[in-house]
């Protein structure tokens, strides 16, 4: 019920910290960072993680655990339409949301999943889409041709449905939270 935080793979090699304005300035290794790159947000929203620290050899998900796969992120939003008994986006979302710390405070969190607004960061430094939603991404451990796909969901903070979804980036070197999953 929480986006991960460490800074080390299983085996206890460092994960890269891209703690810098600007862009990732090692690619193909792994990199966190800190959501708005401020350190503070770490206890609350976890790291951002690029996508070759999520699916990395080492394991950045502790032993017995691991990155989610569409599927298994495909499951639990199936799941979220059973206990919600709406297949709404915006039901979705509820569900999924923390009660707390999300700007409209809609959350009912009836999955447990706590999902709280951690954003994300392109490889080019810039942070989330702004001022129109607040948002969650979640790395899935798949590749959809020369794209790697994540979850999302988003808030718009005019008050319009909520959205939850698979997407995909053409760059890895994004940002985004991660959750792990029980073997």
């Amino acid at each position: 019920s929480d986006n991960l935080r460490s800074t080390q793979y299983q085996t206890g090699d460092s994960i890269v910290l891209w703690d810098y304005e600007g862009e990732v300035d090692t690619y193909g290794l792994g990199h966190y960072t800190y959501k708005d790159l401020n350190t503070a947000n770490a206890d609350t929203f976890g790291l951002l993680y690029t996508w070759h620290a999520a699916t990395h050899e080492l394991q950045l998900c502790p032993t017995g655990w691991h990155t989610p796969s569409q599927q298994e992120f495909q499951n639990l939003m199936n799941a979220t339409d059973v206990i919600s008994g709406d297949l709404s986006s915006t039901a979705q979302v509820t569900a999924l949301q923390s009660s707390s710390i999300w700007t409209l405070g809609t959350g009912s969190n009836a999955t447990g999943f706590s999902a709280l607004p951690g954003s994300q960061r392109t490889p080019w430094g810039g942070l989330g889409y702004g001022d129109q939603y607040e948002e969650a991404f979640w790395w899935t451990s798949d590749q959809d041709g020369f794209d790697f796909v994540n979850l999302s969901l988003a808030e718009p903070l005019n008050g319009e449905e909520k959205q939850i979804g698979f997407g995909t980036c053409d760059n890895p070197n994004d940002g985004m939270s991660v959750r792990c999953l029980k073997d």
